[in-house]
């Protein structure tokens, strides 16, 4: 790859099938941008919990149904809706399926998690506490590295365990896109913060930032993420501006409406990528992949039913769709866990000690920063695809790689 970093470019769809990273998608570790949205589904004026239960019987019809469970919102959510209809239909119930962080700091969950599977008296319940499962570089990754090359996103090898129980016919159920669709949406944001009495100065400025036209919103976007400071540290100045104001961008353009802008997350460039390229992965183990939170169904479905104004924070939006099945505690759940210790575990961490500093596919990063960024305490996330080059690079493997035989 050459620098050409000044010139942002997308990735594409090889002639294996598999969405490549451009090489400014490799160094930020992010695939932006948002196409249009596709032509609205028939959803027969169906409710959103309906279409959504609908999605969910075509996954569980390919048994087992692993539901990847992590314990927050959008995962219990589809557990639960998909044991219910389950039970309802006489289907074979899913298998909760878990990577166990117990004891591994903000990425432990389990509290959450048995709160749900108490509540639902589940029997089938899979637990992975094999961290190196989760590792950029354990075995597990390392496999897919040398079968597919470098893959968008870094952590598609976490699903390796679950793949390998429904192989074979089986199907995996993912709450992709669940904090899009299911979270506060731009009208919403700008309303929220006048809810509450009396108004401050910082409420007024958030709901306007919020209602503002696009081009002052791109303007508050951007001042906003600097004052959170640099994501991307290991590359020059210039390009770390470039890479956030490219982001506000994006964001900026969020419809104000609450249908559109529900809807305009159906174009988010980093989701349909990345499931691209996950379903090609499972596939090759006869796995279907269903993300129905995303599904264009669902998604249309939640738009009518909510309507230009639509419905309320993502604790409300929670409760009606999901009251009468999922625990309130669940619900209204604010918290969330971060998975960037885990990712850059044992396997990684022994690589980069021993790591010369080659193969991170641009002479515009700086190999000290990187280095930092990916050890310190809650590693960077756009470091993971680079990390993952490097190790591709010292071990000799093509970046971009051709599928083989496991």
């Amino acid at each position: 790859m050459t620098s050409s970093l000044l010139q942002p470019a997308q990735g594409r769809v090889g002639t294996h099938g598999f969405y490549r990273v451009s090489e400014w998608e490799l160094v930020t570790g992010w695939v932006g941008g948002f196409d249009p949205p596709p032509p609205r589904t028939d959803t027969s004026g169906k409710a959103a919990r309906r279409v959504l239960e609908d999605l969910l019987v075509d996954a569980l019809l390919r048994s087992p149904c692993l539901v990847e469970f992590s314990g927050g919102r959008d995962s219990s959510a589809l557990l639960c809706v998909a044991v219910h209809v389950a039970r309802r239909e006489g289907l074979p119930e899913p298998v909760a399926a878990t990577h166990d962080f117990t004891g591994q700091g903000p990425a432990d969950e389990s509290g959450w998690q048995e709160s749900v599977v108490r509540h639902l008296g589940l029997k089938d319940w899979y637990r992975t506490s094999d961290l190196e499962a989760f590792d950029l570089l354990g075995p597990n990754a390392q496999a897919g590295l040398r079968r597919y090359g470098l893959l968008w996103p870094a952590l598609v090898h976490r699903h390796a365990p679950f793949a390998m129980l429904a192989a074979g016919g089986g199907s995996i159920v993912l709450g992709e896109g669940g904090d899009e669709v299911l979270g506060m949406q731009r009208l919403t944001r700008g309303i929220w913060p006048l809810r509450r009495r009396p108004w401050t100065g910082a409420s007024v400025r958030r709901a306007a930032g919020e209602l503002a036209p696009v081009a002052l919103r791109r303007v508050v976007l951007e001042r906003r993420r600097r004052s959170q400071g640099s994501l991307h540290p290991w590359l020059p100045v210039a390009v770390q501006d470039l890479a956030l104001s490219l982001v506000a961008r994006d964001y900026a353009g969020e419809p104000l409406r609450w249908d559109r802008a529900v809807r305009w997350h159906l174009g988010c460039r980093a989701s349909k990528t990345a499931m691209h390229n996950l379903a090609r992965v499972l596939a090759a183990s006869d796995v279907s992949l269903h993300t129905p939170l995303i599904h264009p169904k669902f998604v249309d479905a939640l738009s009518v039913q909510g309507g230009p104004w639509g419905m309320g924070t993502r604790t409300e939006v929670m409760r009606r769709l999901f009251g009468d099945v999922v625990p309130d505690e669940i619900c209204r759940r604010t918290s969330k866990a971060h998975f960037g210790a885990v990712a850059v575990g044992p396997a990684s961490r022994a690589f980069l000690e021993g790591w010369s500093g080659e193969g991170l596919g641009s002479d515009l990063v700086d190999v000290d920063e990187f280095r930092r960024s990916c050890v310190q305490e809650l590693p960077s996330p756009g470091a993971f695809m680079l990390l993952q080059s490097a190790w591709l690079a010292t071990n000799r493997r093509p970046v971009q790689g051709s599928p083989t035989r496991p």
